[in-house]
């Protein structure tokens, strides 16, 4: 009987040793997680922060271009007097 208990209050121990040990592993996978998302977060905010950059630099050309075509030749011919045209090429 002695024998029984004896088994049964190390297997408890052990059991509580080993859910520990679960419990550990829990917070280095959720330490892990939390860190790779906050990670995939700030990748997603500098795309996000291209993309609107990007967006506004061609909502301003567009503007440009359509609203004000006079504006437009004028500073080609600006640029080409003062020999600061650039070549404009399709690179697609």
């Amino acid at each position: 009987m002695a024998t029984d208990y004896i088994d049964l209050q190390r297997d408890i121990v052990r059991l509580g040793e080993l859910f520990n040990g679960v419990t550990q592993a829990q917070i280095r996978f959720n330490d892990g997680t939390n860190e790779d998302s906050r990670l995939q977060w700030e990748a997603i905010a500098e795309i996000r922060d291209d993309m609107l950059a990007l967006s506004n630099r061609l909502e301003n050309l567009t503007a440009f271009v359509t609203s004000n075509p006079a504006e437009v030749a004028a500073k080609i011919v600006t640029d080409a007097n003062r020999q600061t045209l650039h070549e404009v090429r399709d690179d697609g």
